[in-house]
């Protein structure tokens, strides 16, 4: 399914629908019904929704469909681009979930550390320390050895509420709404 037409107000958002050329994001990902805690795997929490929202997954991401989203975060110094995986020609719902999980597993690159500021870098040892305490035993020993990793930078803010669209970044740019865990 689809946003609504273009140029047709969209109900419950607060805002309009984009204009002719604008690329629009699904409802399913605009609105998300099920927060999803980004630090586990996705397929885990789709596997608790009913199969008719589970077959929504392969659904375009976009109206128009496009082969490219950028998204970005306040929580992140960089970008997440979604492209398609194979055998898909558009970038699919689930596309767009399963790289925001990937991109957020690999350790901090040197480069990446170096574009966080002195606040930024103290939470997100902080965030480590706790996703350290929270890994199994055998695990944490050696997770004290590594780097942080990317989801570490998001800190408590790791439920995924949905992606808004960002205009003024690019055509197929996207923001993604975080919420604080509980």
């Amino acid at each position: 399914m689809y946003p609504e037409p273009l140029n047709v107000p969209t109900t419950g958002l607060g805002t309009s629908a984009p204009t002719v050329g604008a690329i629009a994001i699904t409802p399913l990902l605009a609105q998300v019904a099920h927060l999803w805690d980004v630090r586990r795997p996705f397929e885990t929490h789709a596997e608790q929704w009913p199969q008719e929202e589970r077959a929504k997954l392969v659904q375009s991401a976009t109206m128009p469909p496009t082969t490219l989203l950028e998204i970005q975060s306040s929580h992140l110094p960089w970008k997440i681009e979604v492209r398609p995986m194979t055998p898909n020609i558009q970038v699919t719902v689930l596309d767009v979930l399963a790289t925001i999980y990937a991109a957020l597993r690999p350790q901090i690159t040197r480069g990446e550390w170096d574009r966080f500021d002195t606040a930024g870098r103290q939470q997100t040892v902080a965030a480590r320390s706790v996703r350290v305490q929270e890994c199994d035993s055998a695990r944490q020993a050696d997770e004290l050895y590594h780097h942080p990793r990317r989801i570490d930078s998001l800190g408590e803010f790791t439920l995924f509420a949905g992606l808004v669209p960002a205009p003024q970044q690019g055509p197929n740019s996207f923001k993604l709404k975080l919420k604080r865990r509980r």
